[in-house]
């Protein structure tokens, strides 16, 4: 197990403004994370420079300067839309499908093993319907398992938090997720596991990551109060990170550990964002070493 971080952690500023992922990239790496999880969701608004026509020339780039630094990029995030794709204008829904497509080049690109995707779902009011959820999810995705397989990308499925309202949809429990990662019978297709959703829906996350097991590939790092998705630093609310660390020993998982706490940096000066950059990277140690991870 790696300790890591999203790009986001020094991504988008207080001035609403994104920084270069070269920038990003080397700004994680001073604060110590030479392992980290390229965030590319902004690709949706077109905000960063892989939303432009040299996109792939910039992706060039950004891992060259990767490969000189000694940062490794595991883990990716690719877009994602809310609820439902269909949910979405005609307009959206096509953009999605293009920007999709490209985080899996750019991740290519990068050497990252491992992507996220968001799954969808089918609700018949409060209650989800799990095997038309399946259905709609390897429909939906089939093009991006297809374009994955040939750039040598895995892909995990993420867990959910509720809907506004505490609604429920697919994949708020592990029992959703290992329905549908089984449905795949791939060893190219796994979990990643989100701890803030987890403390959303589970008063106890450790069942559901014994359940999960083997088929764990991926993490996202974060902490909440159980109400909303803060993506704040572990112990910043309450999730039990002394129970789950020796766990994750427990089932073997092998990937990343990869902080998804950009909300930490979010919305403070400048000045201050490297140093929480550094804090979070201190927790990340100290995690690690509570399930036995020493470097």
């Amino acid at each position: 197990m790696r300790l890591s971080t999203t790009t986001a952690l020094m991504g988008l500023t207080r001035a609403g403004e994104f920084p270069t992922y070269i920038e990003s990239m080397k700004s994680c790496l001073e604060a110590g994370f030479k392992v980290q999880d390229i965030n590319l969701c902004s690709l949706m608004g077109g905000r960063t420079q892989f939303t432009r026509d040299n996109w792939r020339e910039e992706a060039e780039k950004t891992a060259d300067e990767a490969k000189k630094a000694g940062v490794v990029f595991g883990q990716s995030h690719p877009v994602f839309v809310g609820l439902n794709l269909e949910n979405e204008t005609e307009e959206k829904q096509q953009q999605w499908h293009e920007m999709m497509i490209r985080s899996l080049e750019i991740s290519s690109i990068l050497g990252v093993r491992w992507a996220v995707l968001h799954p969808f779902g089918v609700n018949n009011g409060n209650d989800v319907d799990i095997k038309a959820s399946i259905k709609l999810n390897m429909e939906s995705y089939d093009f991006a398992f297809e374009l994955a397989e040939k750039l040598g990308v895995n892909l995990a499925f993420e867990n959910m938090p509720f809907w506004w309202g505490g609604v429920k949809r697919f994949t708020n429990y592990a029992e959703d997720l290992i329905a549908l990662v089984d449905e795949y019978k791939s060893t190219t297709v796994g979990i990643c596991w989100d701890f803030g959703h987890g403390n959303i829906v589970y008063d106890n996350q450790l069942p559901a990551l014994r359940k999960i097991g083997k088929r764990l590939k991926m993490t996202h790092v974060a902490d909440n109060y159980g109400k909303g998705d803060d993506h704040t630093n572990p112990f910043h609310g309450t999730t039990d990170w002394h129970s789950i660390m020796p766990v994750l020993r427990e089932i073997g998982y092998e990937g990343d550990f990869a902080f998804e706490t950009h909300m930490e940096t979010a919305y403070v000066p400048d000045e201050l964002r490297p140093g929480i950059a550094r804090e979070t990277y201190r927790l990340g140690k100290y995690l690690m070493s509570l399930a036995g991870y020493i470097e």
